[in-house]
Formats: structure tokens, C-alpha cells, sequence
């Protein structure tokens, strides 16, 4: 009998109406959290990037480059010169090869009720 009316029982206190809005409630939570997580990813990242693009990229050319290739005729870079040659590869490199450890998909899976 208590076995029947457990599977024969209706959603009398919870409304779907609820229910939907509560797990709304809880995307929206990990959105707003997952979006500052990504905006500060990513910002460190750029910042990151720049210092060693300026720093580190200029030595590696003049001093290991022209060392490696000294019959290319390679003339010493200044920081544009690394700074530009980083933007043409950026905008070479995702057309050669299409970015596979790009995930679209949800790392966190909230069960809807």
C-alpha cells in the first residue's frame, strides 16, 4: 500500500514552476561565477604573454636565432619586430590547424529535476 501511493504520488508541494526556477537560479550562479573565473584566466594570460613576448622574445632572436641560422642574413629585432611576428602566426596558425582542446561543452553537469 505505502509502495503504491509512493509511485502514485503527485508533485502537490513543489510546483515544475518552482523547480525550473530554482535550477535557472543555480545556472545562473555558476555563469556569473565561471565568467569572472575566465575574464581573470584571461587576463593573466594576455599580461603573462606581453612580458614574455617583449622580454624574452627579442633575446631569443638576437641571441639564439642568428646563432643558429648565421648564413640567413637574420639583422637583429627590435620588440615590434617580435611583437608583429607573433600576430601574423596568431592569425596563420588557427586557420593550418583548428584548435581540438577547445571544449564546448559544460564542465559541470546540473541534473534537471
Amino acid at each position: 500500500m505505502l509502495v503504491e501511493s509512493f509511485f502514485n504520488a503527485t508533485k502537490s508541494d513543489v510546483s515544475a514552476s518552482a523547480v525550473d526556477k530554482d535550477y535557472q537560479d543555480v545556472v545562473n550562479w555558476w555563469k556569473k561565477v565561471y565568467s569572472k573565473d575566465a575574464l581573470w584566466v584571461i587576463l593573466v594570460g594576455l599580461v603573462l604573454l606581453i612580458l614574455i613576448q617583449f622580454v624574452l622574445g627579442p633575446f631569443l632572436w638576437n641571441n639564439v636565432l642568428r646563432k643558429l641560422f648565421p648564413r640567413a642574413g637574420l639583422g637583429s629585432a627590435a620588440w615590434y619586430d617580435v611583437f608583429l611576428l607573433h600576430i601574423i602566426i596568431a592569425i596563420i596558425l588557427p586557420a593550418i590547424q583548428p584548435a581540438s582542446w577547445v571544449s564546448t561543452s559544460n564542465p559541470i553537469i546540473i541534473p534537471k529535476v
